[in-house]
């Protein structure tokens, strides 16, 4: 996929290869896709950039909360009210965005390096998805 189509499946919770349903299981992904078979963890230390991805947009939550807040609030801004929300909202966002972050980023890679199945042994592709009607 040299276009962006397994970004845009990350992004919907679909499997980045096959465009498959059913990728999660509970606060995570499957290991492989029950579509098409394609691994998830293409190597040790693959889900750095998971986590990157959710410590970006909680990152983001948040200041754009603190600002959402403090904006329309001002200047009698609730800061006890305010930071303890935000901790609250800080507690808990990442880890339900966790499964998501993780399929986001499966599909970023899959944009970034599509996987061959010649030199990814590890990885066990369809060559031809459904949907695929290259």
């Amino acid at each position: 996929m040299a276009d962006m189509t397994a970004f845009g499946r990350g992004l919907t919770g679909a499997c980045a290869n096959c465009g498959g349903r059913g990728i999660f299981k509970g606060f995570g992904l499957k290991e492989t896709c029950p579509t098409c078979g394609h691994r998830f963890e293409r190597e040790q230390g693959y889900w750095l950039g998971s986590i990157t991805i959710n410590t970006a947009i909680s990152f983001a939550l948040f200041g754009v909360t603190f600002l959402a807040i403090a904006l329309a609030t001002w200047p009698d801004v609730p800061w006890t009210g305010m930071w303890i929300g935000l901790i609250v909202l800080m507690g808990v966002f990442p880890i339900i965005f966790h499964p998501i972050s993780k399929a986001i980023w499966v599909g970023l890679d899959l944009a970034i390096r599509p996987v061959e199945p010649q030199t990814h042994e590890t990885s066990v592709v369809n060559p031809n998805p459904p949907g695929d009607h290259s």
